[in-house]
């Protein structure tokens, strides 16, 4: 048991060193194809760390970079929900009419004004960062990507 651990810890913590040491973050990227390979892999080592992590929990480390440039570059008009979820996967969660009921703690977050109004063509598609206290969302209408913003909990 202590062996399989440590092995997990050992390949998550050399797939972190393999990620910092490619220089590629913190550069502008010009290739969405390339920003979405790392937001990827980053988002492989988030789920799976259980201790925290400068590179991905940090403010201004590397995975913030990345989800804000990810946010930057996919939060336009020109992208659908399916474009997102095709791009980045799954959402942690989805806020739409359907759902607003069994997400009230998510709901709390946004502007309740705003949460209640959500009408049958809108969306929002929520990414983690550091769990539902700081995240990207891509809001949509009608299938349509309107805009990405993070929200702060600023805890």
């Amino acid at each position: 048991m202590y062996v399989l651990k440590f092995c997990n810890s050992l390949v998550i913590c050399l797939s972190i060193l393999f990620l910092i040491n490619t220089g590629v973050v913190g550069q502008k990227l010009n290739n969405s194809s390339e920003l979405i390979k790392l937001y990827k892999e980053y988002r492989i080592v988030q789920q799976k760390k259980t201790v925290w992590v400068d590179t991905i929990d940090n403010w201004t480390g590397k995975f913030h970079k990345i989800m804000s440039e990810v946010s930057d570059t996919l939060g336009k008009p020109i992208y659908t929900k399916k474009d997102i979820i095709c791009l980045l996967g799954k959402p942690d969660m989805a806020i739409n009419r359907r759902t607003r009921k069994n997400t009230a703690e998510v709901y709390a977050l946004f502007n309740k004004q705003t949460v209640n109004e959500i009408s049958r063509k809108e969306e929002y598609l929520i990414y983690k960062w550091r769990g539902y206290r700081d995240f990207i969302y891509f809001y949509v209408k009608s299938n349509v990507v309107q805009k990405s913003e993070w929200y702060y909990s600023w805890e």
